[in-house]
């Protein structure tokens, strides 16, 4: 039977997801920034979820490495 603790997310899920929102936040950011629309107001809600992003990601950042069993080789 399976415990709670092999619901965590893989190393590998996680990088995924860093390199998705890298891609995503980077590009809605960056091209405000290279057409010259730099209003505050305006990009504070991509900024405020690209901070509420990397704070989802180091929250679930494997703390204590998993003990090898049968099924984490």
């Amino acid at each position: 039977m399976r415990s709670a603790d092999d619901a965590r997310p893989s190393r590998s899920l996680r990088q995924a997801l860093a390199l998705a929102g890298l891609a995503g936040f980077g590009a809605a950011i960056d091209v405000h920034v290279a057409v010259g629309y730099t209003d505050p107001l305006h990009l504070a809600p991509a900024v405020a979820g690209a901070v509420r992003f990397v704070i989802g990601l180091v929250l679930v950042r494997e703390r204590h490495p998993r003990e090898e069993t049968p099924w984490h080789r």
